[in-house]
């Protein structure tokens, strides 16, 4: 996904995590893609799980601080994203970059967490947003 191409919710601290998420995915994409050894591959990995980790836990943060109705859900699919992460992650560990693992990470880690930010936190933005006014 382009910098151009990220959708945004229109918090700006959120929008700036994301696009820091979308960026790392982007980087790990082309390591992959050029069959990058696991010496410059992983540590990008563990970087992108750790962003990923502390923006999900800024979120629920942010959805309990203002008692957000769909918090359970919405923590629910952070779980899924977390979980493709890991399944990902745990393949290009034991096989390194390839065809295969390139196509897995864009499908279920980029596609998921993207769907996630137009499926859920948008929604959950606007509704921040709307509670707020």
């Amino acid at each position: 996904m382009s910098s151009t191409d990220e959708p945004e919710v229109g918090i700006p601290e959120i929008d700036r995590q994301h696009a820091e998420i979308f960026s790392l995915q982007n980087k790990i994409c082309g390591l992959l893609e050029e069959g990058a050894g696991q010496d410059r591959l992983m540590p990008e990995m563990d970087r992108l799980s750790e962003i990923m980790d502390a923006h999900l836990l800024y979120e629920v943060g942010m959805m309990e601080q203002a008692e957000y109705d769909e918090l359970e859900g919405h923590a629910k699919r952070h779980e899924a994203v977390r979980e493709a992460f890991a399944r990902v992650a745990e393949k290009i560990r034991r096989d390194g970059a390839g065809p295969f693992n390139l196509a897995a990470f864009r499908i279920d880690v980029v596609e998921t967490f993207c769907a996630h930010v137009i499926n859920c936190d948008q929604k959950m933005a606007h509704e921040l947003g709307e509670s707020s006014a």
